[in-house]
């Protein structure tokens, strides 16, 4: 091999490994375990133009259960929550599909499911990405600014349950003031 052959190689194992320095160093896209999510997102309150906390609601059917994440607009430091809802195999779709509507409605269904455990799971949620976008008005004239978020839930192994690790991505609406 030529010495311009050599530096070829080189150069190119240093590009590759560079490239997987940088791979290794950022969070792994994976997807839930054995399951897919239905998922219900929720920014908008009372009317098209408030926004208000980002509500992810992963549905694991399957499993029976919810994993709910916030994303608080209050700030730009973005505090998350997440909990899991767990519910008993007597309970009907229809009864878990009515719960997921209250959680962002007026609690229109009396006869929605009741979950049989909720856990914290706080700890397993943390944001590694913000990107600041544009400036949005609310109905009121209140002012927001748009930020894309990436967040990662951390593995889920509880009592029968397996979820993620995984991440995802959202938009998120900090509130600046209101009228």
């Amino acid at each position: 091999m030529t010495l311009s052959g050599n530096i070829t190689v080189a150069l190119a194992a240093a590009l590759i490994l560079s490239g997987c320095e940088q791979v290794m160093n950022a969070p792994a896209t994976v997807t839930p375990l054995d399951s897919k999510p239905n998922v219900t997102t929720i920014d908008r309150y009372f009317s098209r133009y408030t926004y208000g906390p980002l509500l992810r609601l992963y549905d694991f059917r399957d499993q029976r259960v919810i994993l709910k994440v916030k994303i608080s607009n209050e700030s730009r430091d973005m505090p998350l929550s997440a909990s899991l809802y767990t519910f008993a195999d007597g309970v009907s779709e229809k009864a878990i599909e009515k719960w997921i509507n209250n959680q962002h409605s007026d609690a229109l269904y009396a006869d929605a499911a009741e979950p049989a455990s909720v856990q914290d799971l706080s700890d397993r949620v943390s944001i590694f990405a913000r990107t600041r976008e544009a400036s949005v008005s609310g109905r009121e004239g209140e002012a927001y600014q748009r930020y894309a978020v990436s967040y990662r839930v951390g593995e889920i192994k509880i009592a029968g349950v397996a979820i993620g690790p995984f991440n995802d991505d959202a938009t998120v609406h900090v509130r600046l003031s209101a009228n």
